[in-house]
């Protein structure tokens, strides 16, 4: 059986992403215009949607970051404890 891909020669996969490499990015960072390696978040709320940006500027950007900038303190407390079992459901054992 002919995959659907192979059949419409449509690029695999792999190829797309090795093409994906070969494009240059510049740098998101207002007025840089060097090489982007890197993809960041755009910031905590917005973990979708991506920035590129290069080396330098991206350790700017995650110094910055702050997970809980914006919530209050009950907010990052139940933030807290739904992390420390994995954010999985959790309920009391034995009777």
């Amino acid at each position: 059986m002919i995959s659907h891909a192979r059949k419409h020669s449509l690029d695999m996969p792999f190829k797309t992403r090795a093409k994906r490499a070969a494009r240059a990015r510049a740098c998101e960072w207002p007025g840089c215009e060097d090489e982007a390696q890197h993809r960041a978040a755009r910031g905590p709320r917005d973990m979708g949607s991506h920035v590129w940006y290069c080396t330098e500027h991206l350790r700017e950007h995650n110094a910055k970051w702050n997970f809980f900038e914006g919530m209050s303190d009950a907010e990052v407390e139940a933030c807290v404890r739904h992390d420390t079992v994995w954010q999985r459901p959790t309920w009391k054992m034995g009777s």
